[in-house]
């Protein structure tokens, strides 16, 4: 979204923006696709857990690792008998890579990631951990980035826009983990949050020839502020949570606080012209193929603080050898929607022998309203939060140590979604209703000796109903088929070799027709897209193979390493999105082909 930061074409189409964590940093990993008990809320989709690894307590280290994209450097190390620290700190920059790939019209695309880890055994039974995270973005494109010459139907053009993206997110927390006894501990979290986003969007209106190459980027007008929008949060908070252990049974408990606040605002410098509309989107006249963005319904200004607080109790009970049930129960406040919310859940596990089990879980899910859709709202429209019904049950069977299968099976009911009744109008409501279902299955490798390999497919179907009028349609991420191989080899020492190729259903996109000379003035020229269908087809599939080769020198003090990176070899261009230009009546693609990298890593 506008409010939040920045799609280009270097957003993978079946992912997001690069992970804010630098390689070897995360220690564990905790991944749950639904189901997940009462000590996580607030979100209804599913839980990812990270772990950030612990600086070494006996001995320094370094790693520096420099590629196409930037360079990379981490330390760790004992600061004292009780401490220990891990930092690290990454910058990329896109330029290089887009120089190589030969791009024309490239983007200026740069981030930083810094981080700073600390832990302390205060004695036996108290260890602290202090972590800092420090994350800058700032994409842009300005006039001067644009040139003559190409033709801005083609792919990755981004045709007449213009964009100013300075982003920032900064996080500050403190975990103390207390053992009471041998069977009960607690952990207590203390936490600051804060991001910033601040953009502008402009436009331009080149000296195009009839197939749209452009002459003269300076020609005529242009503009590289037309819209701002700034959507600054910061966020204080504090979780206690106790865990007692008891011969068949866990029981967690724990309580969440909260303070945001949101200093918002969106505007727009004049009246301006909209060339995308909906069928059913109202427009100046029923002869008139456009709609009219009017700062008055457009510009908003919100700046508040509200409190969230939550309150929860997980138990993990051994019912029988082998059956395990999981009983748990949120309840949470919503400071920005006045809302109190109750989620009840239940999951469980049932061992079917040595090597198979069954799991399943039930439970409700809120998901609360995002902060930028909260603060565009006028002072009388308050959203609710996101309700999700969720259903899950899995299947596992444990060939041996390193191989295993998994299966599973969902189904997820929603309702009171939020959505844009008019895309012209800040207005928002809770009319949305939705389901989705679909199935997984997976066969996973571990590393024992030199191969690792998994293997996983899933099927899905997501539909939302906007309830005005235009029927059910397919949502966004409504991807039917995924299929991934990964795997790896390792002959020696030296070198690794490994290989992950990716396969999925194109998403969906919305059906148009075109609409030529919609101002009625020969000297202005201007196409409109009409949406017929919302998601009414599909791009095309999504096809990836990627192959990396690591070599690995070992030195008297560490090691040095070369590796290739080639992700998409196939060169495939991969859509992610289309977007319409209004001077041309036509669509040029975002998305991504083959993306090199190489470089070498220094550890000492």
């Amino acid at each position: 979204m506008e409010a939040e930061g920045f799609s280009s074409g270097f957003n993978d189409p079946n992912g997001g923006r690069f992970s804010i964590f630098a390689p070897r940093i995360i220690d564990n990993v905790q991944f749950q696709n639904g189901g997940f008990d009462a000590v996580y809320g607030r979100k209804s989709s599913s839980y990812l857990g990270l772990g950030i690894k612990e600086g070494n307590k006996e001995t320094w280290s370094f790693v520096g690792q420099f590629d196409l994209l930037g360079g990379t450097v981490f330390a760790d190390g004992p600061l004292s008998k009780k401490t220990s620290v891990f930092a690290s700190a990454r910058y990329q920059n896109f330029g290089l890579l887009q120089r190589v790939l030969g791009m024309e019209n490239p983007t200026s695309v740069a981030f930083g990631d810094y981080l700073v880890k600390t832990t302390t055994q205060i004695n036996a039974k108290n260890k602290l951990s202090l972590i800092a995270m420090y994350n800058p973005e700032t994409p842009r494109r300005g006039i001067e980035d644009v040139g003559s010459g190409y033709n801005i139907n083609e792919d990755n053009s981004l045709g007449t826009i213009l964009f100013d993206h300075k982003s920032t997110k900064t996080l500050v927390g403190l975990n103390l983990r207390t053992l009471i006894d041998s069977k009960s501990y607690i952990k207590n979290v203390l936490y600051f949050r804060a991001s910033t986003v601040d953009n502008t969007f402009g436009d331009f209106t080149p000296s195009l020839d009839e197939e749209g190459v452009i002459l003269d980027p300076r020609f005529g007008k242009y503009e590289d502020d037309l819209r701002r929008i700034k959507n600054n949060q910061t966020e204080i908070g504090y979780r206690s949570i106790y865990t007692k252990r008891f011969d068949r049974l866990v029981v967690t408990a724990g309580i969440d606080a909260m303070e945001i606040n949101l200093d918002h605002e969106r505007n727009i410098t004049r009246t301006d012209t909209v060339y995308t509309f909906r069928s059913t989107d109202p427009r100046p006249g029923p002869g008139q193929y456009y709609q009219i963005l009017d700062p008055s319904l457009y510009n908003s200004t919100f700046e508040k603080t509200a409190f969230n607080g939550s309150g929860y109790v997980a138990a993990s009970w051994t019912v029988a050898c082998g059956f395990t049930l999981n009983p748990s129960i949120r309840y949470d406040y919503t400071g920005f929607t006045r809302q109190h919310t109750v989620s009840p859940r239940l999951s469980g596990s049932v061992l079917l022998g040595d090597k198979q089990s069954i799991n399943f879980s039930s439970g409700i899910y809120y998901q609360d309203a995002a902060y930028s859709d909260v603060a565009g709202q006028s002072g009388g429209n308050t959203l609710k939060n996101d309700r999700t019904f969720q259903n899950i049950i899995g299947y596992r069977y444990q060939f041996s140590s390193d191989l295993k299968l998994v299966v599973e099976g969902w189904h997820k009911q929603f309702d009171d979604l939020i959505v844009q009744p008019n895309r012209v109008q800040s207005y928002l409501n809770n009319n949305g209703t939705g389901y989705a279902y679909g199935g997984d299955v997976s066969v996973i490798k571990r590393l024992s000796q030199k191969w690792y390999g998994q293997v996983s497919y899933s099927y899905m179907q997501s539909k939302r109903d906007d309830n005005n009028g235009l029927d059910e349609y397919d949502y966004t991420f409504n991807i039917p088929h995924n299929f991934s191989l990964l795997g790896s080899y390792k002959p020696n020492e030296k070198w690794i070799f490994s290989g992950k190729f990716r396969y999925s259903t194109g998403r969906p996109i919305d059906e148009y027709i075109v609409h030529d000379n919609v101002l009625n003035d020969p000297n202005k020229i201007r196409y409109s897209q009409e949406i017929t269908a919302v998601n009414g087809r599909r791009l095309a599939d999504y096809v990836s193979l990627d192959i990396r080769v690591d070599y690995n020198v070992p030195m008297k003090k560490g090691m040095f390493s070369a590796f290739v990176d080639l992700a998409n070899i196939n060169n495939q261009f991969n859509v992610n999105a289309e977007i319409f230009v209004p001077q041309t009546g036509r669509v040029f693609n975002s998305g991504l082909g083959v993306f090199p990298t190489f470089g070498v890593r220094v550890e000492l």
